[in-house]
């Protein structure tokens, strides 16, 4: 199986992912989970069929309902699991979708990014 090219260094290590609904998320859980890595997810929408159902991947990883743009609940994950590593990969790609709600596109892709590394500077407090 073809890997992400990380350091093995990774069995046991606390690791949050953003995003882990979307493809490029759930490869890299995928990789981190076959790494014996313990992952974390925040996830805002539970959709059926994403990489992570269909991998069999949600029952391997402990997934946390929410949104990245809420900052309690970032420092929240952050703090209770003890993250060591952050994978920020949560992001509204889609563009048809992102020129009909160009405010929500901004939350989540620069207000989220923001809420992430200051939960991240604020060492998940």
């Amino acid at each position: 199986m073809a890997t992400v090219g990380l350091d093995p260094g990774w069995d046991q290590r606390r690791v949050l992912v953003t995003g882990a609904t979307g493809l490029l998320g759930g490869w890299l859980v995928r990789d981190l989970v076959t790494r014996g890595a313990d992952v974390v997810a925040i996830e805002r929408d539970s959709v059926p069929g994403t990489f992570l159902a269909v991998e069999g991947l949600r029952d391997r990883i402990t997934l946390c309902k929410g949104d990245v743009t809420d900052a309690s609940l970032v420092r929240r994950v952050l703090a209770e699991y003890e993250v060591q590593t952050v994978f920020h990969l949560a992001a509204q790609t889609i563009v048809p979708i992102a020129n009909r709600s160009p405010v929500s596109t901004f939350e989540t892709n620069i207000a989220g990014t923001w809420t992430v590394l200051e939960g991240v500077r604020l060492g998940g407090s």
